[in-house]
Parts: C-alpha cells; sequence; structure tokens
C-alpha cells in the first residue's frame, strides 16, 4: 500500500505527489511538474495532456493541445529508456512493446512547462 500527499514547493516551482509505501520502505514521487505563473491576464495558457492507454502493452498514445517539445521515458531506476522530440504535432504514439513489464517514467516538456507520468508496462 502506498499513502499519497500532495506537495507544492514555491521555492524549488514544482508541485506533485509523494508516496511512502511499505514496500522496502520506498518513497514514490508521482506527477510532478513545474508550476507556470503568470505575470498578466494575457499570459496564461493552458496545455492539457492525455497519456493512454495506462497501463499499455505495446503502444502508448500521447496527445497535447501544442506540439510536444521534448519527452524522455525512464526506467524506475532513473535510467533513460528513450527520448526525442514532435515538435510539428501534438500527437505522437510510443512503441513500448520490446521494454520489459514494469513502471516507467515518462517527462514531458510542452511549452515550457515539464510534467513527469507514471506510466505501467503491462502484457
Amino acid at each position: 500500500d502506498v499513502e499519497y500527499h500532495s506537495i507544492s514547493n514555491d521555492s524549488l516551482n514544482m508541485i506533485g505527489k509523494v508516496g511512502v509505501g511499505s514496500h522496502n520502505d520506498a518513497v514514490f514521487f508521482d506527477d510532478f511538474f513545474e508550476k507556470d505563473y503568470a505575470v498578466g491576464i494575457g499570459d496564461q495558457t493552458s496545455t492539457a495532456i492525455s497519456i493512454y492507454p495506462n497501463p499499455a502493452s505495446s503502444e502508448l498514445v500521447i496527445e497535447s493541445t501544442q506540439g510536444i517539445d521534448e519527452y524522455s521515458l525512464l526506467d524506475i531506476s532513473g535510467r533513460l529508456i528513450y527520448s526525442g522530440h514532435n515538435r510539428n504535432s501534438g500527437r505522437m504514439i510510443l512503441d513500448i512493446s520490446e521494454f520489459p513489464d514494469g513502471i516507467y517514467v515518462l517527462v514531458t516538456n510542452i511549452a515550457g512547462s515539464k510534467s513527469t507520468h507514471k506510466i505501467i508496462k503491462h502484457q
């Protein structure tokens, strides 16, 4: 069982969730992203992102209202598995069929806003 706590750190400009689990006294960081502070009404933008299916077995669809500047897929130990960019389109399909089953972290940078997403790969 994992107990999640929402946190916000204004000095680091980050917001997300921290989970403390009973498995090997592990600490999990989930759904972290940089907060974007608007300096005026005209500066506010909304960048929605959808990642599905999750869990996934062969393909992971990433959709955004804007082009995907950069993305990285990390394994649970933080090792870079795959990275790239798709600036011309707000939709891409990532082939994960050859990756072993497990938990991964997808880091996206869209319009200067970084976010992390937990991805589960399962056959």
